[in-house]
């Protein structure tokens, strides 16, 4: 038995244990709650990313890095706008909030591209968020609900939460299609995430669903999961009509069920508000204080750094769903993380969060395989096959860890 040991221990290289941190990384993103005692805002996750980022440093000092350009113009110029009003606008949060805005949207993307893992890697990565936003809902059932009967799971907020299973479903398709083994296991856990959903109370998170449903089956032109969609929708609707007013689902709520109308007012105060900040200072805005009262991400960004920096967010975004016009089936799943994102943004506060930018950065990886002759394509043959779960060739990203 020690021999075996030893065996074992000797086929364990340092991609595996990188690989390890990584994962260790996407299980914590998507409990924010779990923040570290001496900052506020920086949560064990972050910790834990930047543990891999140093086990990962050598060779990211050796990786080509062909950025995906649209990511970079908008990551680059947001950033640079941000640190341009640390300067300009007085704000005892400028510091901070341009910090946490190159952590997540430059910093995380950047390292998962220069990175480049596999898309069998990423698919283990994406399984892992998955479990991380299955164990947060089960948390949630175990703890209950708040006084207003929604439940937050291990996040912060309720809509955190729902945020979370957002992103954790967009990542389903990548699993199923990368780890054909977990397929099930992929499925089981989306049943989860959309229970998640309901008990969350979150609306917004109902229309991002909506988007990302409407996106993937556009994208796989498949009149069967649309009818499955449209029946499920059906019944989840006559589920909420036949619900007491007094219930505070997701779907109960979006229809004026509990709370919904104080909701409203805050939600139309908070936009009001943004928009006129947003008057008084279009360029620079009213500094970073202000990045979180607006509930719609575009507009928060707006109303803290300028209508620059909003379109310069917008345009990240975009850069990071355009893995979806791939013409490779298995790359396609790498955006649709951003597709989820894109539809959270209309109702969400979500602008700089670590369990936002984690599954984000998995699309940075595909965006950096891009090439100029080929924009929306992958490279064959310049790493380890996957298995495409019966597709006739086999699909392979470059930049591979060394084994």
């Amino acid at each position: 038995m020690p021999a075996d040991n030893a065996h074992l221990l000797r086929k364990i290289t340092w991609n595996h244990i990188v690989i390890a941190l990584m994962c260790a990384f996407m299980l914590l993103a998507p409990l924010p709650a779990e923040k570290l005692v001496s900052s506020p805002v920086v949560t064990v996750a972050d910790a834990v990313f930047v543990i891999a980022v140093a086990a990962v440093f050598p060779q990211l000092l050796r990786s080509p890095f062909r950025p995906n350009l649209i990511w970079l113009f908008g990551s680059g110029l947001l950033i640079g706008i941000g640190l341009l009003c640390i300067a300009a606008v007085p704000d005892p949060a400028a510091v901070q909030g341009a910090m946490r805005l190159a952590y997540a949207i430059g910093f995380i993307p950047a390292v998962f591209a220069l990175w480049g893992p596999d898309l069998k890697t990423l698919g283990v990565l994406g399984l892992f968020y998955v479990f991380g936003a299955v164990i947060s809902v089960l948390g949630g059932v175990l703890n209950g609900t708040d006084p207003d009967g929604r439940n937050h799971g291990l996040s912060l907020h309720p809509n955190g939460m729902a945020a979370a299973c957002i992103l954790a479903i967009a990542l389903a398709p990548l699993v199923a299609a990368t780890l054909p083994r977990f397929r099930m296991v992929a499925g089981g856990c989306v049943v989860i995430l959309l229970y998640g959903l309901w008990i969350s109370g979150s609306r917004g998170a109902l229309i991002a669903l909506a988007v990302l449903v409407l996106a993937y089956t556009i994208r796989k032109q498949s009149v069967p999961l649309l009818l499955t969609s449209v029946g499920a929708l059906t019944g989840a609707f006559y589920v909420a009509i036949t619900t007491p007013q007094t219930s505070s689902n997701a779907l109960a709520r979006l229809l004026g069920g509990r709370g919904s109308s104080d909701a409203d007012g805050q939600r139309q105060l908070a936009v009001t508000k943004a928009l006129h900040e947003i008057t008084q200072n279009p360029f620079l805005g009213a500094g970073f204080s202000h990045i979180r009262e607006a509930q719609n991400s575009l507009l928060e960004v707006a109303a803290a750094i300028g209508v620059p920096a909003m379109l310069a967010f917008f345009t990240v975004l975009i850069g990071l769903a355009t893995p979806v016009f791939s013409k490779d089936k298995i790359v396609q799943t790498l955006g649709y993380p951003a597709i989820g994102f894109i539809g959270l943004a209309l109702t969400s506060d979500t602008v700089s969060d670590t369990f936002a930018w984690a599954p984000l950065a998995i699309a940075a990886v595909a965006a950096s395989a891009a090439h100029a002759n080929d924009v929306f394509g992958v490279r064959r043959g310049a790493g380890r096959e996957v298995d495409s779960g019966g597709s006739s060739a086999a699909t392979t990203l470059p930049a591979q860890m060394p084994s």
